[in-house]
């Protein structure tokens, strides 16, 4: 009874130590889907559990700009999108290898878990357009780290004139130029990592 009693206290002292594990449980009952080639990439923060998947499935490179689509998997209904309420998303994401940055082109809004219950499909951002730079150990840092995995720059060697192939560095900003739509159907198309 005492421990029970010791229990009950410590979850009212820390609530975050039952977080753990109802977060843990929750994620229990996400179905891999992976017939959609989905791979899991990262959690979300505490205060909003969630799950983030890449799919290997359509993913397009054009220079070194990288179209995925991600899956967005949420503990509780989210409620920015009003009067939505919904618990599982799909998006449609451009990131940018060399600055580090992303954009919305699409995303597509389910009432329940792992896909279910398709409810809205926004295809026209006006405010997810811009690039915004992923921040370190966020979920777009982890969208970036598994779409920019494999993308390669071929710089000119000046004294031999040979090309080589060098891995991207994260240095440069979003360029003021990026197309403002995906890239072209059919380039460097790939099913699978």
């Amino acid at each position: 009874m005492r421990m029970i009693a010791a229990g009950l206290l410590m979850l009212v002292l820390n609530p975050a130590l039952g977080a753990d594990s109802a977060s843990g449980s929750w994620k229990s009952t996400l179905e891999p889907l992976s017939a959609g080639g989905w791979t899991f990439i990262s959690d979300g923060p505490a205060e909003n559990p969630s799950a983030v998947y890449a799919s290997s499935h359509n993913v397009q490179h054009n220079g070194n700009v990288v179209t995925a689509w991600m899956r967005w998997e949420y503990s509780r209904a989210q409620a920015e999108v009003y009067p939505l309420h919904y618990q599982s998303a799909v998006t449609h994401e451009e990131l940018d290898c060399d600055a580090r940055a992303y954009r919305r082109a699409a995303v597509f809004y389910y009432r329940q878990n792992n896909l279910q219950e398709k409810e809205l499909s926004l295809t026209a951002l006006d405010d997810d357009t811009n690039w915004k730079p992923a921040i370190p150990g966020t979920e777009a840092d982890a969208m970036l780290n598994w779409g920019c995995a494999t993308v390669t720059v071929h710089h000119k060697d000046d004294k031999t004139g040979s090309a080589k192939s060098a891995a991207k560095d994260a240095k440069s900003s979003a360029p003021d130029d990026a197309p403002s739509s995906a890239p072209a159907p059919g380039l460097d198309l790939h099913t699978a990592r």
